[in-house]
């Protein structure tokens, strides 16, 4: 089995450093292996939670300017 997939990003609203920072792909992932489903899905999650990390940190930022989230 295999799998592959790309993030696509808009910089305008996370940063190329912040996706660096983070260690979130923005390559091609090309996965070929027995297990490929389940390392698409740890894959998967792995990224969701980094790019949650990336968002809660704005949030935590504005809510100090005092806007209202």
């Amino acid at each position: 089995m295999s799998y592959a997939f790309y993030i696509k990003v808009d910089y305008n609203i996370i940063s190329e450093k912040l996706m660096q920072q983070f260690k979130i792909p923005t390559n091609i992932i090309i996965y070929r292996e027995i297990d490929a489903a389940k390392k698409f899905m740890e894959n998967m999650i792995d990224i969701s939670k980094k790019i949650n990390d990336i968002y809660s940190g704005v949030r935590r930022i504005l809510v100090r300017l005092g806007f209202s989230i």
